[in-house]
């Protein structure tokens, strides 16, 4: 545009100077006249003709070329138009232009006719709201495009068309303000996500079921682990040994902290990790009963950060605290003697999962090897610090503390 009008106001520059050059020539040859120079007259004439022969050639170059550069920026704007309209018929998603004050579609693309099953005939001069079911709450949706416009320009919508045969589609919509030949219309990108939605909606359905079954099987697990600790109860109340009593005591227990993480798990949102921090609690109270433990005797302080763990980590480091509370709970506080047990957990800087379990009591002897021990208990727990890779610290100073150092299983998320 700004070549044209520098094209037109140079060829009006020309022709003020050819006027310029006439009006000179007449004044200077009105003025020879007066003087009576007659040769003069003639040689100012033939030099006026001549200048205004040139003159005019000029000018007439000048109309061809703006003439020539006229047709070029046509063509050029005539292959630009068919390019675009290429662009715009072919393209894959539905495209549909609207004017923004009325809402009536101006032009749609071949991919909208066959999106709504619509002659785009039928199409252009309706509202918009002929591509929507009546059941769209247009209220919220577009009541007209310039509202749409305002408040919804470039973000992408997630609504519903119909068919002409009344076929629902669900689709995304993304709306661009356009100018357009002097006319603001609103250009909307239709794009068909109905057998993604309805694929989203059946794994959502099958997601959903499939948490239905693992919660019931961990409940089903803990149900039947409960029946295993009654039985061993059974026996337990039964047996006329004391060792082997304490025996039976002691695998119920075993079983029992076993059971609690599949109850946690069934009561959690993720059924695949236990909130451990909430679960100490739950087990150090559940051994203090079996064990008959007087609570202002023996008491217990937690210092816990919420750690959740896999089932992989859960159950090995239940049966671990098993072993180390029932140990202290038991040993530690000899004829009636009062004292506290500690449970920590936690991360320390380098992220490795932390646990300790710890007592003020009488303390282990100094000389005992944990690592080779004739204690069943004992042999468990190193048994499971070797299964999930964990350094297995003691302390016997000022009472017993074990600490379990471990990192949490490959492909866990942290908590």
């Amino acid at each position: 545009m700004a070549d044209k009008s520098w094209k037109r106001r140079r060829l009006s520059l020309l022709l003020f100077l050819i006027y310029l050059v006439l009006a000179a020539g007449i004044v200077g040859a009105g003025y020879l006249y007066y003087r009576n120079y007659e040769n003069m007259i003639f040689l100012v004439g033939a030099l006026l003709l001549g200048a205004g022969v040139g003159v005019g050639l000029v000018w007439q170059q000048q109309r061809v070329r703006l003439y020539k550069t006229q047709a070029q920026s046509a063509e050029t704007l005539r292959e630009s138009e068919e390019r675009y309209r290429i662009l715009f018929d072919e393209a894959l998603d539905g495209i549909c232009l609207a004017d923004v004050e009325t809402g009536l579609i101006i032009d749609c693309n071949r991919a909208l006719v066959a999106l709504v099953g619509r002659e785009r005939a039928e199409l252009i001069g309706q509202s918009q709201k002929i591509l929507h079911p009546a059941s769209n709450d247009q209220e919220t949706f577009s009541p007209t495009f310039k509202q749409h416009l305002t408040d919804k320009e470039g973000q992408i919508l997630e609504t519903q068309v119909v068919t002409g045969t009344g076929i629902i589609k669900e689709v995304e919509i993304k709306a661009n303000c356009l100018n357009l030949q002097g006319l603001k219309v609103l250009q909307g990108v239709f794009r068909d996500i109905t057998e993604s939605k309805r694929a989203e909606e059946a794994l959502r359905a099958s997601l959903q079921e499939k948490e239905v079954l693992l919660r019931e099987i961990h409940h089903r697990v803990k149900n039947n682990m409960q029946v295993i600790s009654s039985l061993l109860n059974l026996q337990a109340e039964r047996a006329r040994d004391s060792a082997a009593k304490k025996i039976l005591k002691g695998s119920q227990n075993r079983i029992r902290s076993m059971a609690l993480v599949h109850e946690r798990l069934y009561h959690s949102a993720d059924l695949a990790r236990v909130d451990f921090c909430g679960y100490i609690p739950m087990l150090y109270s559940h051994l203090g009963h079996v064990l008959g433990i007087q609570a202002e005797r023996i008491k217990e302080s937690y210092q816990l950060e919420v750690v959740s763990l896999g089932v992989d980590l859960a159950i090995p480091c239940g049966l671990i605290l098993t072993e180390l509370i029932s140990n202290s709970m038991t040993h530690a506080f000899p004829g009636g003697r009062k004292g506290t047990i500690r449970i920590e957990l936690g991360r320390d800087p380098d992220g490795l999962i932390r646990l300790v379990v710890a007592d003020d009591g009488v303390g282990m002897p100094q000389d005992l090897d944990f690592r080779k021990t004739e204690s069943l208990g004992l042999q468990i727990v190193n048994m499971l610090a070797e299964q999930i890779d964990a350094r297995v610290e003691l302390w016997t100073k000022g009472g017993t503390r074990f600490t379990l150092t471990f990192r949490e299983s490959q492909g866990q998320k942290r908590t």
